[in-house]
């Protein structure tokens, strides 16, 4: 394992590589590409800031999504790695504070609007449009995607326990998988929840827990199976009192938990990383201020953008 601590720039809030190349992108005030072997800045392009952008499997694309009052721009890029636009659209609807995704084939970018809508572009054919639409009281806490499809995590506002489900489609929107399940999984916590965000890890999936009390429970689902197991614990596995995000690699091999830990009688703001083969945590550090945290494209690297950006490699 190897920690790095790099100052790239200021007000740097997600960062990631173009995988086998010597150069990077952030998002701070702008959309930037940074030379990593120069240590200089190669592109900005403009009225990017306060976005969110993904990197397409393929390592062909970005997208771009940016709020414009009370629109959204739509940006997708090819690089080179330098930024083409290649198409613009304008979405007459309210931005999310989720990040886009694209498909693992690179064919689909899927983002959300306004927490209860889940929208797909066409990268090739530029044909887009809403696939699903939650209930009103509901909202999208999460979303993930992987081969079987797009997994989506719906709260129910006003905390009705059968109301509270994960949701299932393919990317055209065909209902795969319809769980409701939370009166078990509460007999399990012992405690109401007051949102839970689930994430792909292989065939499962991993469920995170934000509890009435405060603190937080993470859950591993066999959807297909129905059964449910608590996130295990070791004595080298500390679990935070909340958890503000967590990131998996892509692998499926790593997790990482930005959150609120306790030690001793104070409570600190750490990033971990666990092994999802056998839980053990690996990695964890206390930083003042973290904006990502976040697994690197198609990489064992960590990154987390704070005051400054540092990264962690599990492979080195």
């Amino acid at each position: 394992m190897e920690c790095l601590e790099k100052a790239f720039g200021k007000g740097i809030v997600y960062m990631d590589f173009f995988p086998n190349t010597d150069y990077a992108y952030y998002l701070s005030n702008r959309l930037t590409v940074y030379d990593l072997k120069e240590n200089r800045i190669v592109q900005q392009i403009n009225q990017t800031g306060n976005s969110r952008v993904a990197l397409s499997p393929n390592r062909e694309l970005i997208g771009c999504i940016h709020p414009n009052r009370s629109n959204i721009d739509l940006l997708l890029f090819s690089h080179t790695p330098l930024l083409t636009l290649k198409n613009r659209y304008l979405i007459k609807e309210v931005v999310s504070p989720l990040p886009p995704l694209f498909s693992p084939d690179s064919q689909y970018l899927i983002f959300l609007t306004g927490n209860q809508k889940v929208w797909v572009l066409h990268c090739f054919s530029g044909d887009i449009k809403c696939i699903y639409s939650c209930a009103t009281n509901s909202a999208i806490t999460a979303l993930d995607v992987n081969e079987i499809g797009i997994v989506l995590s719906i709260y129910d506002h006003k905390g009705d326990a059968d109301k509270q489900q994960i949701i299932v489609i393919d990317y055209c929107g065909k209902n795969l998988k319809h769980i409701r399940f939370f009166e078990p999984i509460q007999e399990r916590i012992h405690a109401p929840f007051r949102r839970f965000r689930c994430y792909w890890a292989g065939s499962q999936l991993l469920c995170l827990f934000d509890l009435d009390n405060g603190q937080s429970s993470i859950q591993l689902i066999d959807i297909d199976q129905g059964t449910y197991s608590i996130f295990p614990q070791h004595e080298t596995t500390v679990i935070p009192i909340y958890a503000k995000s967590i990131s998996i690699s892509q692998n499926k091999k790593y997790m990482s938990v930005d959150g609120l830990f306790f030690e001793g009688n104070s409570v600190k703001n750490k990033v971990s990383i666990y092994s999802l083969f056998d839980f053990l945590c690996l990695f964890t550090q206390e930083y003042d201020v973290v904006w990502s945290a976040h697994f690197a494209f198609n990489s064992n690297t960590l990154i987390i953008c704070g005051k400054k950006q540092y990264m962690i490699r599990l492979d080195a």
